[in-house]
């Protein structure tokens, strides 16, 4: 099942953190003998501590510096602005998990967490074998993505280092503060720079994805097992299924507690709908009025996006599915064993598998587990703040250049209102 897929995974995260960081600053490695992680070398994992302090001391404040100093100029570049909003927003979110493995026992933790994971789908493939043939089609597909997010992110990442050097964040406060004419020291000081940010940007990119990765197999496992258990209802036995639901019950709790190790997994909602909002912005702000479309503004804000649509996929969607499956579950089995006064007791006790990625949990989530209610206020929260940065509320629609105001209650006004939208032809 998924376990062939999840290994490729891992490793080539693995692969691409050493590359990225030239192999000098990494936790993790890959025995390609036993096919399994093993925590890095001292000296590596000591350089991998220094340049997090780096990251977090001097490059973190600088974007949040650099941040504010554009947020006061009136005549502001939005390729600029865009690309040191993504940056403080993307380092912001990482240094958690970078923060993480800074523990020396960390990353054996964080490999044992993969492995109880691992271990625990291959127990309950032990219990329940299925008769499909290995899916290598998946297998493949999941081979290339990897070997892309090997190679590709730290070339992608890399180019854009060179490429757009003007509109690097670190460059260019450090040329703005330092305000030198000489060309020996702007070529210097683009260099070091330029490598500086390659390898930060690389790294905290790659952390992230590690430590996601991490928190999404759980939720992987979950999802497909929680919707095979039900196929299982016709031909498994009793103490199979309750095996197997139990087994997953753990690994919800160890996955829980990693997440909250993370710290970012648990604030995925407001560090998803800020990334969002902001990347929303300045993708219809080059389409107002007295714009500039930017190919590289517009790349960058698609990207953020669509990477927040799938983080909030995994952390709710599936999770809410595989809630919806347990119920069914639970449900089917009352109506299958609910005679047995011991098989229904059983039941009764059992509560639907659930990976809750919040710090706070309610009495109806651990009843219930997660709704997609989540999922549209996460939608819902992204459009309503960005329409807040427009003047443009939920309730009214402001056509300036036609002159007329349509309310909610139906009614069109007349007189100069502000600008705000620049399709006036869609309405």
């Amino acid at each position: 099942m998924w376990t062939d897929q999840a290994t490729i995974i891992f490793k080539r995260c693995i692969l691409a953190t050493q590359l990225s960081s030239c192999f000098t600053s990494y936790v993790l490695g890959w025995d390609e003998k036993s096919g399994k992680a093993f925590p890095a070398s001292p000296r590596h994992h000591r350089a991998y501590k220094i340049l997090t302090l780096v990251m977090t001391l001097v490059i973190q404040p600088i974007l949040w510096l650099r941040c504010y100093h554009l947020a006061r100029e009136l005549n502001r570049d939005l390729t600029h602005a865009c690309i040191a909003y993504v940056a403080a927003a993307l380092f912001a979110g990482a240094l958690p998990f970078l923060w993480y493995f800074l523990g020396k026992e960390r990353p054996q933790e964080f490999i044992a967490s993969y492995e109880s994971v691992f271990n625990g789908n291959k127990f309950m493939e032990e219990l329940a074998p299925t008769k499909q043939q290995p899916n290598l089609t998946a297998t493949n597909l999941a081979d290339r993505f990897a070997k892309c997010l090997t190679y590709l992110i730290p070339i992608g990442i890399m180019s854009l280092v060179i490429f757009y050097s003007e509109h690097n964040p670190f460059y260019a406060f450090l040329r703005d503060v330092t305000n030198f004419e000489s060309v020996i020291f702007k070529v210097s000081l683009w260099t070091l720079t330029a490598i500086l940010s390659f390898i930060a940007t690389s790294v905290a990119f790659l952390a992230n994805a590690i430590g996601l990765f991490g928190v999404a197999n759980g939720i992987i496992v979950l999802y497909l097992w929680s919707l095979r258990v039900n196929e299982l209802l016709v031909d498994t036995g009793f103490d199979v299924l309750i095996k197997i639901h139990k087994n997953l019950r753990v690994m919800c709790i160890i996955q829980e507690g990693l997440a909250r190790d993370f710290i970012s997994p648990c604030l995925h909602h407001p560090i998803l709908v800020g990334e969002s909002t902001v990347a929303l912005y300045f993708l219809l702000k080059q389409f107002m009025k007295g714009g500039k479309v930017s190919m590289l503004v517009s790349a960058v804000a698609v990207s953020v996006i669509g990477a927040g649509f799938v983080n909030e996929t995994f952390a709710i969607r599936y999770v809410a599915e595989a809630s919806s499956a347990g119920k069914i579950f639970k449900r089917e089995m009352m109506k299958k064993y609910g005679m047995d006064k011991y098989k229904r007791r059983v039941l009764r006790a059992m509560l639907p598998n659930c990976i809750n990625l919040e710090f706070i949990s309610s009495v109806d989530t651990i009843k219930n587990g997660i709704g997609m209610d989540y999922f549209i206020r996460y939608v819902e929260r992204v459009v309503s703040h960005t329409m807040k940065k427009f003047n443009y509320n939920t309730y009214e629609i402001v056509i300036s250049r036609m002159g007329y105001r349509l309310t909610s209650s139906g009614e069109i006004q007349t007189g100069n209102f502000p600008y705000v939208w620049d399709i006036p032809y869609y309405f």
